[in-house]
């Protein structure tokens, strides 16, 4: 779980800078899924475990989750600016 945890931050680091430097749909679109994807796993395995990574389901832990919440509205303001405005 570690070399994943730290993967993901990787990740997240790199999709970070792609927006600060290339400011576009498909780069948002990317950091977008990446941060849904995140969450989902933290889900994953606090619900039913990964599979390859952890057998069994880890607890809980509200610093975790309130992390997750936020990669998901993240995520969610990432989408809506996709769309375009309508006036």
């Amino acid at each position: 779980m570690a070399v994943a945890f730290a993967l993901a931050t990787l990740a997240l680091g790199a999709a970070a800078l792609g927006l600060a430097r290339f400011p576009s749909p498909a780069v948002l679109s990317a950091a977008a899924a990446l941060l849904f994807a995140v969450a989902g796993a933290y889900l994953l395995s606090r619900t039913s475990g990964v599979p390859g990574l952890a057998a069994h389901p880890e607890p809980f832990d509200r610093l975790g989750a309130a992390i997750s919440l936020l990669e998901v509205a993240a995520a969610v303001v990432g989408v809506r600016r996709l769309k375009p405005r309508r006036h």
